[in-house]
C-alpha cells in the first residue's frame, strides 16, 4: 500500500508511545452527577487539558471501547492561528519547531507538514480507543482532504475506509476563495474491523447471496470468520487467534474440546501461516449458534458466520448531504439554545488544538 511521507514523520511516528500517562481528576464544582451521588469518572466526561495527554489518559479505561469518534481538527486554512507545539524529543524536531514557533498561517510553507505531524500521534491513540465495531468521523475541507485520506489509509488501513461525505453546510457560500464561493465541507469515515453499517439497501446481485434458511425459515448468507486483507496475521491481533472445535457428527461448535473426535479449526492464511479471526473469543462464544464450519474438497477446515437478510435490509446513506439541517448557522443556534450562552464561552478548548 502506498504511504504518505512528510517532514518530521520519522520523529512523530512513535511519539504517541512516549506521551506520559496522566491521571484524570474529577473537578467536583464543575460536575453534574446524578442526584444523591458524588461526581466520578463514571459520569459523562468533558476533559480539559492537552488533548494528546487526554487521549493517552483514556487508554487504561477506554481502549477498544469507543463506538463512535468525531474529531474536528484545524482545517489548516492559514487563518486559524493554531500552533504545532508537541513535545517531540528529537533534537532535530525541537530545532525545527523553535524556528517556527509562530502560529501556522498562509505564509508558512511547512504548514501541511506541521498539520500531519500534529495529526499522526492523535490518530494513533484514537485507533487504540476505537472499538472493533466502531467508526471514526473526521471533518475537514479542501486544504487537507487529500493528505487526510492518505493519512487515514495508513493509520487505519485503506480497507477500513467507509466513505467520503460531501456536506453542504453554508448555503450562502464562503467568499474566501478568489473564483468560487465554497458551500461544502467533507467528512471522512473509517471503521473498526467488525463495523457493520445498519440499514443498507442491497443490490439485486447482493440479494442473490441470501439463499440459505435457518430452522425458522429466515434467509441468511455466510461470511468468512477469518480476517482477510490488511492486519490479518496472528501477530497483528494475538487475542484473535484461538481454536474453534467442530463436532462434525453433531455439527456443533465450541471453544473448548468436548471429545477426542472434535476437529480443531485455526484461522490459517492461504500461505499456511497463522492468521486471526474477525471476532474476539467473547464475541465468538456469544454467537456460536450463528457459526458454521465446513470442510473443503482439499481437506481444509474453515468457519463462517451468518449474516441475516433482515439485519442488512434498509436505506443506504447517500454521500452527498444537503439541506437546512446541515447548515453551520443552525448548529450555532442549537448550541446557544442548549447551553444558554455563546459557543465560544461554553466550549472548553484544550491547550493543543486537534
Amino acid at each position: 500500500m502506498p504511504t504518505l511521507d512528510f517532514k518530521g514523520k520519522q520523529f512523530v511516528y512513535s511519539h504517541h508511545l512516549s506521551v506520559p500517562f496522566r491521571e484524570l481528576k474529577v473537578v467536583a464544582d464543575k460536575s453534574l452527577p446524578q442526584v444523591g451521588k458524588t461526581a466520578s469518572l463514571d459520569d459523562n466526561l468533558i476533559i480539559h487539558g492537552d488533548n494528546l495527554e487526554a487521549l493517552k489518559a483514556l487508554l487504561p479505561t477506554h481502549a477498544g471501547k469507543v463506538d463512535c469518534i468525531f474529531i474536528d481538527p484545524p482545517y489548516n486554512t492559514g487563518n486559524e492561528g493554531w500552533c504545532y507545539n508537541d513535545n517531540v524529543r528529537s533534537p532535530l524536531m525541537q530545532e525545527w519547531l523553535k524556528k517556527s514557533a509562530n502560529p501556522v498561517d498562509k505564509e508558512d510553507l511547512e504548514r501541511h507538514d506541521k498539520w500531519l505531524c500534529m495529526m499522526w500521534p492523535r490518530l494513533m491513540l484514537l485507533k487504540e480507543l476505537l472499538s472493533n465495531d466502531g467508526s471514526i468521523w473526521l471533518t475537514l475541507d479542501d486544504n487537507e482532504v487529500n493528505s487526510a485520506k492518505l493519512l487515514m489509509d495508513e493509520v487505519f488501513g485503506d480497507d477500513k475506509f467507509v466513505g467520503l461525505f460531501v456536506v453542504v453546510n453554508n448555503l450562502k457560500g464562503r467568499n474566501d476563495k478568489e473564483h468560487i464561493a465554497i458551500t461544502h465541507e467533507y467528512i471522512l469515515v473509517y471503521s473498526g474491523d467488525e463495523f457493520v453499517s445498519k440499514g443498507l439497501d442491497l443490490t439485486e446481485e447482493q440479494l442473490k447471496d441470501f439463499t440459505l434458511k435457518d430452522e425458522s425459515g429466515c434467509l441468511y448468507s455466510l461470511r468468512d470468520l477469518r480476517k482477510r486483507g490488511s492486519e490479518d496475521r496472528r501477530e497483528d491481533r494475538p487475542k484473535m487467534f484461538y481454536p474453534i472445535f467442530w463436532n462434525k457428527s453433531a455439527n456443533t461448535l465450541s471453544l473448548e474440546r468436548s471429545s477426542n473426535n472434535d476437529i480443531e479449526i485455526l484461522p490459517m492464511r492461504g500461505d499456511g501461516t497463522h492468521g486471526r479471526w474477525r471476532w474476539g473469543k467473547a464475541r465468538a462464544f456469544q454467537n456460536l449458534k450463528n457459526l458454521e464450519a465446513r470442510e473443503s474438497s482439499k481437506g481444509r477446515f474453515d468457519v463462517s458466520y451468518r449474516v441475516y437478510l433482515d439485519e442488512t435490509d434498509g436505506k443506504k446513506s447517500k454521500s452527498f448531504w444537503q439541506g437546512t439541517e446541515f447548515a453551520t448557522d443552525l448548529g450555532t443556534t442549537l448550541l446557544k439554545e442548549t447551553l444558554n450562552k455563546s459557543p465560544k464561552s461554553a466550549i472548553i478548548r484544550p491547550s493543543s488544538t486537534a
